[in-house]
């Protein structure tokens, strides 16, 4: 945080904030001619002061929230200007983590049971299908000659 600020950028982030050289010297505790000489590039730029232009314009000058802006109220990401995020989304964040974590834990139960209930019940299907009659017919129906002698003499 050591960089050196311009008056430039000092004067952007007042104007981008839409706030008169006396309110923002307000905000900051300074006199309205030490602004004015920050702005003028007269005397040092007080990075603080600068970094609250920054916030109250919606800019985010942390580290990781290079490029993010707020705007009305709204979160925007880098490089967009729609579909930005309100207060109750980012409270919803912390909820939806909650709700994720709980139904990881009701995934994970449904599964072990399912595995535990299909082994028995594969058993069972596949005793059930071993046991069913497989189908050959009957000798004594081509005996009696109601089938064909060509099924007759297959059967026989």
């Amino acid at each position: 945080m050591n960089k050196e600020i311009s008056a430039t950028a000092l004067r952007h982030a007042r104007l981008t904030a839409g706030i008169s050289i006396d309110d923002a010297a307000g905000y900051c505790g300074k006199h309205r001619t030490t602004w004015a000489r920050m702005e003028a590039g007269a005397s040092r730029v007080c990075q603080v002061c600068y970094r609250l232009m920054e916030i109250l314009g919606g800019m985010m000058p942390w580290d990781g929230w290079s490029g993010w802006e707020i705007r009305g109220g709204t979160l925007y990401q880098p490089g967009t200007f729609s579909r930005g995020l309100l207060p109750g989304h980012l409270v919803a964040v912390d909820w939806t983590r909650e709700l994720v974590r709980e139904l990881g834990k009701d995934v994970a139960q449904l599964r072990g049971e399912l595995q535990r209930e299909t082994a028995p019940q594969r058993d069972q299907q596949k005793s059930r299908i071993l046991a069913m009659p497989t189908y050959r017919p009957r000798r004594d129906v081509a005996s009696q000659g109601n089938l064909s002698p060509r099924i007759s003499a297959i059967c026989a």
